[in-house]
């Protein structure tokens, strides 16, 4: 009996996210990868040049993501905030989503991946 394998194939894609708009080159960015389910699939950080970040994601499966990161001057790995609890580091998401009183909705936050992505985000102040 000769089994054959499934013709269906899983096509795996990379995701570049560009992060621009920064303030400076101190610090990293810390970047976290979501599914539509909000389950943390991937953890970046990377340095800052000449006031911009660029990160890549790979072996991606097709289907939608969000996005959520912040520019962690003081490298302490945590997004600092006032009093008030209002960031005192730059953030920002994905589709440059912003929130009235905290995080935007996971709808304002999801792309689809179907291909090899490159999205540009603009951090927040």
């Amino acid at each position: 009996m000769v089994v054959s394998k499934s013709s269906a194939q899983t096509h795996l894609y990379s995701l570049e996210i560009q992060i621009v708009g920064l303030k400076s080159n101190t610090g990293k960015i810390l970047l976290q990868l979501f599914t539509n389910k909000n389950k943390i699939i991937s953890k970046k950080h990377a340095k800052i040049n000449n006031k911009k970040c660029t990160l890549s994601i790979k072996n991606l499966k097709l289907g939608n993501y969000l996005v959520n990161y912040f520019h962690d001057e003081n490298e302490n790995k945590k997004l600092d905030s006032n009093w008030l609890g209002i960031p005192s580091e730059g953030y920002g998401f994905s589709n440059n989503a912003s929130g009235t009183f905290g995080i935007p909705s996971i709808k304002d936050r999801l792309f689809n991946i179907n291909r090899n992505t490159i999205i540009t985000l603009t951090i927040n102040y």
